[in-house]
């Protein structure tokens, strides 16, 4: 991205084939403009992200920031992506000095390693085309076992991305990273295959919380759970969880599913 103006960014366009613009893409962007110019020691701890027009890769994206607060202990922004004088997301971010405190954690699911599993870069027959563009990263799939919930899905995913040498930036590439795959726990929980070609799928909100920092290049697992789906929309939650059992991140997503009808 480039600066233009103390609090006005623009992204450049990205090499994509895509019908629209990545969401995951666009909430990373605006993270790394809401923490533009906040310290090191106050690394993101959440953001709540609304997405309200779909994205088109052919024009630029524009993120207008906004200060809500600078306080003793946390920092509050809120982001506005727009392409075309209209906006495509609207995001409130928090950042938080860490500081002393209570600490717990539900345990790590159990889960295969994920040496043993395909690559999606292996089945792009049967993936969404963002993997073919998307190549510094790697996702796989972990396959439901007989008796397993229709429910609940499990995903090993990890970037060889470099350039993250901070915590914003890491939290930047885990934002993006959120965003893939998630509403599949969706359509697998009703049979719908990855492809989704007889339905239109869009993420509507997204909203995240950082308990701790990210590791740049090792595996994630993402533990995802869909616990309800109504009136053409669908919830996902997810965990995610270093290879050694840490839990980095909780997300939450609705997205539209809708049945692609001819005529």
């Amino acid at each position: 991205m480039t600066q233009n103006g103390e609090t006005t960014f623009e992204s450049a366009l990205p090499d994509s084939n895509l019908a629209r613009l990545f969401g995951g893409q666009v909430i990373a962007q605006a993270l790394a403009a809401a923490g533009h110019g906040v310290t090191d020691e106050r690394p993101p701890h959440s953001l709540h992200a609304y997405f309200l027009r779909p994205g088109r890769v052919d024009t630029p994206v524009r993120y207008d920031v906004e200060t809500l607060r600078d306080g003793r202990s946390f920092t509050s922004r809120v982001v506005t992506a727009s392409q075309q004088g209209k906006p495509i997301l609207t995001m409130s971010t928090s950042f938080h000095a860490h500081e002393p405190g209570m600490g717990h954690q539900i345990p790590m699911p159990d889960a295969p390693d994920p040496e043993g599993l395909r690559s999606v870069h292996d089945m792009y027959e049967s993936e969404p085309a963002i993997y073919q563009e998307w190549p510094w990263v790697d996702l796989r799939r972990v396959p439901r076992a007989a008796g397993d919930s229709n429910t609940h899905m499990q995903v090993w995913m990890r970037t060889d991305e470099p350039g993250t040498p901070t915590a914003l930036a890491r939290a930047c590439v885990l934002a993006a990273l959120s965003d893939l795959s998630f509403l599949s726990v969706v359509l697998g929980a009703h049979g719908i295959d990855t492809l989704h070609t007889d339905h239109q799928i869009a993420s509507l909100d997204h909203a995240m919380w950082f308990h701790r920092d990210t590791p740049a290049d090792d595996w994630l697992l993402y533990d995802q759970t869909t616990p309800a789906a109504s009136h053409g929309l669908g919830l996902a939650h997810g965990s995610i969880f270093t290879r050694d059992g840490l839990m980095v991140a909780s997300v939450a997503q609705e997205g539209l599913v809708r049945p692609i009808t001819s005529g």
